[in-house]
């Protein structure tokens, strides 16, 4: 490094000349600003076009794209999005309009849809898609299959409510989610206590013991459910607390109040 080089830095003049070409370099940048078109705040770079906020950018490519597609309609005759489209005729009224060519359309509107598939009676109020699509549906359900599963029917195993639903890949048990939930919350008690557990059909024994309670032998009331006194639920003989299973062999009809007092007891130190 030269020596004026050095004094320059060691007097601080290097420094002085850089801020004050920094002042310059501002000073003319602010005397050519100009306003952004579309907000109006000041742009101090000459090459700008808008500000640069996220509203302003948008705003400046849409006229843009505007400004190309005035541009190309000029020239061409045509808007440019038009050479992605093609052109299609409706089979019933003979009307053409344009849409994308991966929308294989038939029919212009629904109506013409309607009166092609139904007959001109049809015209007048055509059915809404939708209800469309469930007749098909419907149709399919009572020829025994909607789309390639078939429809089975059956009892609940946990309330005995019947119940249709279209086949999984299990065999359906229950009416709906929440006997599903209930009985396997009944499962997971029993696997918590350490039990031998079995598929347990909850309207069966109901059945089996002719709704009647196995403790003090009078019949339960079938429309009732827990927590009413006189509702029907399932007893263990042997408490599981006892060692005893989760299988039908040793589950009986209860009341819940006296499935309540009994608790893990047997019948002969109830009594």
């Amino acid at each position: 490094m030269r020596a004026s080089n050095k004094r320059r830095e060691v007097d601080g003049r290097a420094a002085a000349y850089a801020e004050k070409a920094r002042l310059r370099r501002e000073a003319e940048r602010q005397a050519d600003a100009r306003p952004c078109p579309y907000c109006g705040s000041l742009m101090t770079h000459k090459r700008r076009v808008q500000c640069g906020a996220p509203e302003c950018a948008k705003k400046h490519n849409t006229a843009n794209q505007r400004r190309q597609q005035l541009k190309h309609k000029a020239e061409k005759g045509q808007w440019l999005t038009d050479k992605y489209q093609v052109t299609r005729t409706c089979i019933q009224c003979g009307i053409t309009w344009k849409t994308r060519p991966a929308r294989n359309a038939k029919y212009c509107s629904n109506t013409c849809q309607a009166a092609y598939e139904h007959g001109p009676e049809r015209l007048v109020d055509p059915p809404p898609a939708w209800f469309r699509k469930k007749l098909r549906k419907a149709a399919k359900a009572a020829r025994g299959t909607r789309n390639t599963r078939p429809w089975v029917v059956g009892n609940c195993a946990r309330c005995g409510d019947p119940f249709t639903t279209a086949l999984t890949s299990d065999l359906p048990k229950y009416c709906s989610v929440q006997c599903k939930a209930r009985d396997s919350a009944s499962r997971r008690r029993a696997l918590t206590a350490g039990a031998k557990i079995t598929f347990v059909r909850r309207w069966y024994i109901y059945e089996r013991d002719r709704w009647t309670c196995h403790i003090c032998g009078d019949p339960v009331n079938r429309g009732a459910t827990a927590p009413d006194l006189d509702a029907p639920v399932l007893d263990h003989v042997i408490a599981l607390t006892r060692g005893g299973t989760h299988t039908e062999d040793n589950l009986r009809t209860a009341h819940f109040y006296c499935n309540s007092v009994k608790r893990e007891l047997d019948l002969a130190e109830l009594t």
